[in-house]
Formats: structure tokens, sequence, C-alpha cells
């Protein structure tokens, strides 16, 4: 086409210009226009032809216009194949740079890109739109260095090829993202020129999104720093063999560890440095290694020069493996010198001292080795009696085999076997013995002995058997005291109960001279402090052998100091005290106790605060905070004090500190009682006093929440047992043949074997027209008569001859025409317990003996209302 093209240019040019023909051999002249200019269109040469034209310039002029239009088409059908070239071209190379993983952007002279490629869109997060005319100096890219320095506009790799016009390799630079995050690039630039220019057009930037490959060199360099650090830590010897067995690296806390300098074994292999037998011990360690590729210790012995022998333990450890084999080995040594001698002197020490004991040593088959003299004296049997022969020797046949089992199961998972075992001796006599049995094991945990030391425990035993029974008669002593308190209780409020109640009676009748009601009033006042010595004997024996109950819940310290005060006014009053309550005493406060036992140790504080006080004295309550847990209530009095040598008998049980010839009751064990059922409710108690200045009692007591609940104690079983399924009706007698009941009374009826207290139920009740009284001796015969006719209320005691009270409570519950009648407990069985226990086995309220008459009338006439 080239050739094609120059051919008719030139024939144009001719045809444009008068062309001068050289002479012919006799021709004096050629006339132009008679040549014809041809060119050949397959061969592009130029041929004439002479011949004599009519038309010599028209003929030129055709000839020149038609090879310029020959010269156009052949002109763009050239271009035209070039341009299809260039796309061909440029689609492969887009092709090309469109599949690269590597990102690549074209900038132009003015940094700004032009063209980017998809993997440059995803690795920046961009596309190709908005890539379009961003240039590399916008500050949006939050370019920084490799330490972190930002990327001023003229370091932008692209840029300064533009500006150099050279190309950039692996440039490390960092992206900041919104989020915080950087992505790093390794970035490369290549200049483009056009022809004939020294500077850049435009700049390739290709860049590979690193920051993956940043993390896990981090990451490495971490790690390897770690390992570092361990490896400096460590005490060991650390060495580094390759396959062969030479050496690569090593590690030495102390360089005078080593045999020998590093540089005289280093790529040498270890038998070189090592003795010919300690080269063996590793050399079979490595094996085992190489067929099982696992770890594989191994223990030698050097000679040290200045250090004498020592013991040393290698690990050897596989390196990573190729093909199933390793690629080298890691070798931790350590010196182990001292630590067997340490186990060679504990070895030692423990021999002598269980020596001490009879001891027999064993084979790993258990044939009897050696024994000592102590094992001769509490046997019978001589070392020659026992060598050669087992320890099945010794068994007395009280145990089982499962029970040598399980001494051996011992033994076989934690070396050893303690307890306690019957053998017999050579004469035949059987004894109980204390036996441990060791297994001895070499270094490679193998069973190679056995040793076993024993003790004779004959004493011992009938010791504890001795203990036991004590325990045991202690135990039956101790209910034997709670069946005589109970007794006790009974059997003295029963009589009280007549006492107090006819005393009450008598003290009602206003018609009584004045004289009579005060010897009456001094009846009563000595039946109740008898009735508070009963109670606080009680309470002392019951707290003494530990049967005292508590309902720890949270308990409003003002309502009980209010009612506490209530409680003793009335002997203020008497005496003249006056008494101070604090302040800021909030019914919102709460403490953890039990509300009846706080409510009496702190009415025994504030009685003995008035008793012992001087007359028109005074007691004043405070509250103190002595932590944040607790709260301390101060009792303090204007009395005459405590003498110092007397204060350290306060709590002892009847000691009255000589008040006792005074006329000031007591019994000399409030304070005790107090103290102890204060500590029983997790609280502290003491006291301070000066002769002549007064004393102040105080107790702390635990704060509580205010949703604290109830801690209860489980009670007894309240269900009766042994109830008839239902009495024999009998005929109803009255001790005071009152007649016939009229329906115009309220009806009561009352079960009692106790005479005198028939006959005061019929005094109070005879006070009062509303009621009428009928009454039964026993169970049975009160169950008949409340069958027969209905009474409205029935008071029953609980310990009656025959059925108990329970039972009783039962049997009329268990009939239709009884079963909706009240029935009230009056017992003289007053324990802590006694009352609960009533009410939940259905008594509509418990009396307890001796009887409170106002508290009974309360509890009839709420009963009855609304009766007629």
């Amino acid at each position: 086409m080239v050739r094609r093209l120059s051919a008719l240019i030139c024939l144009a040019v001719l045809q444009l210009s008068p062309v001068t023909a050289p002479a012919h051999p006799g021709d004096a002249a050629i006339d132009p226009y008679q040549i014809e200019y041809a060119a050949d269109a397959d061969s592009g040469n130029l041929r004439t032809q002479y011949q004599d034209s009519p038309l010599p310039g028209l003929a030129a002029a055709a000839g020149t216009f038609i090879l310029l239009m020959m010269i156009l088409v052949m002109v763009n059908r050239h271009l035209h194949e070039q341009r299809a070239l260039l796309r061909q071209s440029e689609y492969r190379y887009r092709s090309v740079v469109d599949a690269l993983s590597e990102g690549v952007v074209l900038l132009d002279r003015d940094g700004r890109i032009t063209t980017s490629n998809p993997a440059a869109e995803r690795i920046l997060g961009l596309s190709a739109g908005m890539l379009s005319g961003i240039s590399v100096t916008d500050p949006d890219w939050n370019a920084v260095h490799d330490d972190g320095r930002p990327y001023r506009g003229e370091e932008m790799p692209g840029l300064v090829t533009l500006r150099t016009a050279q190309p950039l390799r692996e440039v490390e630079m960092g992206l900041r993202r919104t989020t915080g995050e950087v992505t790093w690039l390794l970035v490369n630039t290549q200049p483009l020129f056009q022809c004939g220019e020294d500077t850049p057009h435009a700049t390739v930037v290709s860049f590979t999104d690193i920051t993956d490959r940043r993390r896990s060199e981090t990451a490495l360099r971490e790690r390897e720093n770690r390992l570092s650090t361990l490896v400096s830590s460590m005490r060991e010897l650390l060495f580094v063999l390759d396959e062969e067995g030479r050496y690569l690296d090593y590690h030495a806390p102390d360089k005078h560890d080593l045999l020998v300098p590093p540089e005289r074994f280093l790529g040498q292999h270890f038998s070189s440095s090592l003795p010919a037998e300690v080269a063996q011990v590793i050399q079979e360690a490595i094996d085992r290694v190489r067929a099982t590729g696992q770890p594989s210790r191994c223990d030698y012995r050097l000679d040290l020069p200045g250090a004498g022998t020592r013991d040393f333990s290698a690990d050897i450890v596989p390196l990573v493996r190729h093909q199933g084999h390793p690629s080298g080995f890691l070798g931790v040594v350590r010196d182990v010198t001292e630590e067997r001698r340490m186990e060679q002197q504990l070895r030692i020490a423990a021999t002598a001292f269980e020596a001490m004991e009879g001891m027999f040593v064993t084979d790993r088959h258990g044939v009897i080795l050696q024994v000592n003299t102590a094992f001769t004296r509490i046997t019978g049997y001589s070392a020659e009696d026992a060598v050669g022969r087992n320890p099945n020797l010794l068994r007395s046949g009280l145990h089982d085999d499962a029970f040598y089992r399980q001494i051996w199961d011992s033994i076989g998972q934690h070396g050893s076997w303690q307890g306690e075992i019957w053998n017999r001796r050579k004469d035949g006599s059987l004894y109980p013995q204390e036996l441990l049995i060791t297994a001895v094991k070499d270094r490679h945990a193998q069973v190679t002995h056995y040793v076993a030391t024993l003790r004779d425990i004959t004493q011992r035993v009938a010791n504890r058997e001795a203990l036991l029974e004590a325990k045991n008669q202690a135990e039956a002593a101790n209910r034997a005291k709670s069946e005589f308190l109970a007794s006790m209780s009974h059997e003295l409020r029963t009589p009280l109960n007549a006492i107090l109640g006819f005393a009450q009676l008598l003290d009602i009748d206003d018609s009584r001279p004045d004289e009579d009601r005060d010897n009456i009033r001094q009846i009563h006042k000595a039946g109740r402090h008898l009735l508070t010595i009963i109670n606080d004997l009680i309470d002392l024996a019951r707290i003494d052998t530990g049967q005292l109950t508590l309902s720890i819940e949270a308990v409003p310290l003002g309502s009980v100091l209010k009612e506490s005060l209530e409680f003793i006014s009335g002997l203020a009053t008497e005496r003249r005290v006056r008494i101070h309550l604090p302040a800021d005493l909030r019914e919102e406060m709460l403490v953890k106790a039990d509300y009846t036992r706080l409510r009496q140790a702190l009415i025994n504080l504030l009685s003995n605060a008035v008793k012992y006080n001087h007359p028109q004295g005074w007691v004043h309550v405070t509250l103190e905070h002595p932590d944040a847990w607790m709260i301390r209530v101060c009792v303090t009095d204007s009395g005459p004090g405590i003498p110092a040598h007397k204060q350290e008998r306060l709590f002892v049980p009847f000691d009255r500190l000589g008040i006792e010839c005074k006329h000031v009751e007591g019994t000399g064990i409030g304070l005790i009682i107090t103290r102890r059922l204060v500590e029983a409710m997790a609280g502290r108690i003491g006291f301070s006093s000066r002769e002549g200045e007064g004393s102040t009692f105080w107790l702390d007591l635990p704060l509580a929440d205010a949703g604290s609940q109830p801690s209860l104690l489980p009670l007894p079983d309240t269900q009766p047992s042994g109830i008839p399924a239902g009495p024999t009706e009998t005929t109803p007698h009255s001790d005071g043949d009152r007649g016939p009941v009229t329906t115009d009374h309220v009806t009561v009826l009352y079960v009692e074997d106790n005479p005198a207290s028939r006959r005061l139920m019929e005094r109070v009740l005879g006070h009062h027209d509303r009621f009428a009284l009928m009454l039964a001796e026993d169970a049975e015969t009160g169950i008949a008569l409340a069958r027969r006719q209905p009474p409205a209320i029935v008071l029953m005691d609980i310990n009656l001859p025959g059925m108990t009270g329970y039972e009783a409570l039962e049997a009329l519950k268990s009939w239709p025409e009884t079963a909706h009648i009240p029935v009230v407990a009056i017992s003289a069985n007053a324990m802590k317990g006694d009352q609960e226990r009533g009410r939940q086995a259905g008594f509509a309220h418990y009396l307890t003996k001796p009887l409170d008459i106002p508290k009974l009338m309360e509890v009839l006439e709420q009963l009855t209302s609304g009766s007629s």
C-alpha cells in the first residue's frame, strides 16, 4: 500500500510539472505531451507511452485529478484500517487491564483521574463515575505515609512521576477511611510520553491492597516479639537442630552454661560437642521422635569443669513436619541436679519419719521384703516369719474382697491409701490399726515397691467408742432434760393457774376490805414473780441445750422499743423514774431479729435500769451506729452504778452482786439470758459503768432491708396420731351440777381434768350472766357432750388422761355437728413453739396457764360477738 501511494504521488507531481526529457539518439527534442504516463495499478510502476495527443492539456489535467482521487481513496482506506487495528489493540489492552487484580488508574497532566479499572474501583470503594475527574491532591483521600504522617499534595506518587518523569516502585501508602480504618496500598507509577516530548503527558498508577498482608506482618512481628521475650525469660538451654542433627541456633541464659563457645558448635553435629554416651542417649530420643512424631524426653549426666557431676533432662520436640518427617528438632535442656537431690532427701526423710511406726516393704508383686521392729511388736510376726510372704497373712476376715479392691484401686489412681482396718496378730487376736500404703515409683512412673506403715489404734478406737457412748448418754440426758423442762413447766404452771386465777377473782370483788385486797395483790404479785422465775429458768435451760428456736425477720425497732416501754411504764411510774426515748426513732428502721426475743431483751434492760435506779431518777434510750451494718441501742440510767470489782461477775448466772439483800426483786439470770438471746440473733451486748454515776447497757443488732423476709426454723409435726374414728357417746356430767343449759346463754364447754382449774373457770364465768358453762373431765366425755348438746365455744386442756387435746380437736373437726365450733386451747404447755403448734393444729386461740382472766374474757367476747 505504501509503495502504491508513493508511485501515485510521484505521477501526480510529474503531471503538474513540465518534464524535459533527455535527447534520444537521433532526435533533437521530444514533446512532453506526446509521452503518456501510466501507473500500473498492480505493480505501482510507471510506464510511458509515446503517442500523439490532440488534447494534451486536457488529458494532463484529467490524469492529475484521477491520480489525486485515487490517492485520497487509498489514504482513506489506509486510515480506516489503522483505526480498526488501533481499536482492536485498545480493546485487547483494555481487557487485559480490566482483568488485572491490581488497581490501575490513568492521571492526566493535572493529576486528575481519567480512567480506572474495576480492581481500582473495588479497592478504593468508588465507582468509575465517582473516580473520574478526582484529583489525587483531594484532601478526602486522607493519604498517610508508612509511619502515619499525612501525605502532602506534591508527595503523591503520581504527581512525583509527572514532575520528575521517573517511575516509582513499591511505595506503601495508606488511605484512612471515615471509619478510622486504614487501607494500605503498594503503589507503582509509570510516566507516558508523546512522540518527541521529554515531559510526560500522563501517568499510569497501579496499586495492590496489602492491608491483610500488613496485618499478618504486624501479627507475625508481635508473635515473634512475644516468642523472643518468652525465650529470653527461659532458664532452660534451647538448641535448634536441622534434620541431620546439626546445630542451627541456640539460647543460653548464661554463656557459661555452654560446654564450648557457640562458634565451635554452630553448624556442627551435636555429637561433636558431647561425650559419646550422652550423644547416644540424645540420638535415641531423636530416633523416637522421628518414628512417632511426638516429643521425647531423655536424662543424662555430665561432668562439668568446676561444677562436678550434674543431672540434666532434655526434651526433644519435632519442628515443622515435611511430608511426614520432621524438618528439624528443638532441644530443651534443664539442669535437674537440685531437683533430684531434693527428691532423694524427701524420700530419705519420709522413710526415716515413717520408720517410727510399724513398717514393711514389698516388691511390686506384694512379696514382703523387709519389716521393722515396730511391725514385729504390733503384729507378733518376726522378720523370719514375714519376709517372703504376702501381707494377706494379716487379714482378719472382717473385710470382704470389695474392701481390698477399693484399697488397690485407690493406690492405682492416687499412689497411696490410708484408712482404718482390722487385722489379725500371730496369736490370732484381732486389733484395729491405721494403715498407710504408698507406691514407690521410678523415674519412668513405674511402680517398683510398696511401703506400708501401720499403727495400733486399739486405744483410740476404745476412746472413740467411749466418746460415742458418752455422746449418746448426753443426748439421752438432753432429751430427759427437755422432757423434764416440759413437765416442770406444766406441773408448776397448773397450780399457779389456780393461785393467780383465784387471786384475780378475789381482787375483782370490790366489796372486800382494802387490807384484804392488798393481801390478795401481794399473793398475785408473788405468783407472777414465781412465774417469771419459772420462765427464766426454762429459757436458760433451753438455751444451754441448744433448743432455742428463733424466727429471724425484719423487725421495726421503734415499735418494739415503744411496746417494751409500755410494758414497764407501770414499774417506772411506781418508782418515779422518767424514761426518754430517742427523738429520731423511726418506725421504718428495721433490724434482723426475733420479735418476741428482742422485746424480751429490751424489757430486761429497761426493767433493770428502772429497778436499780434512784427514786426520781431517769433512763435515756439512745441509738448509735457502730458501723454501716449495725444499730446500737443504749440504755443509760442514773443509778448507783456497778463497782469495778463486781463488774466481771455481771453475767454469772444467779449472782446478783449483793443486791439480793435489798428489796429489789430478781433472779440473777436475766442478763445472761439477754446476752445469749442477743448473740443468737447475730448481735452483741456490752456495758460500761462507773460507781456513783450510773450504767449504760447496749446491744448491737444487724440492720435489715425493708423487703427482708422472715427466716423460720421448721416446726415439729403437729398432726395427732391414734385418734379413734368416733367417740362413744356417754352421759355428760358437771362437777358443779349447774342444771340444764338454757338457750338464753352462750354455752361454753370446758374440758379439764384438774378440779381446781374447773372450779376457777366456774367462778370466772359465774360473774358473767351471759355465759353458761358445761364441764367435762376427759376428752371422750367432752366430745360426747359436744355432739349431743353442741356449745358455742369449747375450752380444751391439752394434757388430758386418755385422748390428748390435739386428738380431741381432730375428732371434733371430723363430726359435722361439731366441726364448726371454735376450740380454744388452755394449757400449761408454754414452751417456745407450743402456741404455734396449737394454731397450726386448728385451735382458734392458745391460752397458757396461769390463766390471764381479762385475756380469757376478751377471747370469749371476740368469738361470741353477735351471739345471743
